[in-house]
């Protein structure tokens, strides 16, 4: 793995609480025993419940999205892969969101400010929800980033992504294999 200076320096404007959420989340992943599964699977289960206040300011919930199929997708800007999946997310709301498709952008412990300096740069207009102090991600069981949740219009859900950078045609794919099972 090679460290470059630009990986440097972004590891140098992040946040204590981010350093140490970090550590919290290497250590554990350290301590889960080799050759176990360290990803916890959460498909076939009700999605968790949540309340977050989005980056313009309004509140947003599961609930909100109760009858709808949901993408929830957790990222941070310091995230390399995240930040390549975000304009994916936006091409595929765009495709898919005249069919009842919503996606909510979790972001993993940053600042308002962290964000606007990323979107600033970045044209992505998809709701962006704010999870500071990493309680939804720990309800979601996040050990690592991006990670991506389907959800169906039940609150089920029914395709977990973990890592890795999702393209908008994947993500077709997944709607469609989704689809054609019934969720």
């Amino acid at each position: 793995m090679m460290i470059t200076t630009a990986a440097i320096h972004m590891a140098g404007k992040r946040t204590l609480f981010q350093r140490l959420v970090g550590g919290v989340l290497f250590m554990y992943a350290a301590l889960v025993p080799l050759g176990s599964n360290a990803a916890v699977s959460l498909v076939g289960a009700a999605a968790p419940a949540f309340t977050l206040t989005t980056y313009k300011g309004e509140k947003v919930s599961l609930d909100d999205f109760q009858g709808r199929r949901l993408i929830l997708t957790f990222w941070a800007t310091w995230c390399g892969p995240c930040l390549k999946e975000l304009p994916e997310f936006q091409t595929a709301y765009e495709q898919h969101r005249s069919g009842g498709l919503e996606i909510l952008a979790v972001n993993f412990g940053e600042r308002p400010k962290e964000i606007a300096r990323f979107l600033n740069k970045t044209p992505v207009d998809l709701p962006i929800a704010l999870d500071y102090k990493a309680d939804v991600a720990a309800r979601y069981k996040i050990l690592n980033l991006p990670v991506t949740f389907f959800i169906d219009h039940s609150g089920v859900i029914r395709e977990q992504v973990l890592g890795g950078t999702l393209t908008a045609g994947k993500i077709t794919e997944i709607l469609e294999r989704l689809s054609s099972t019934g969720h």
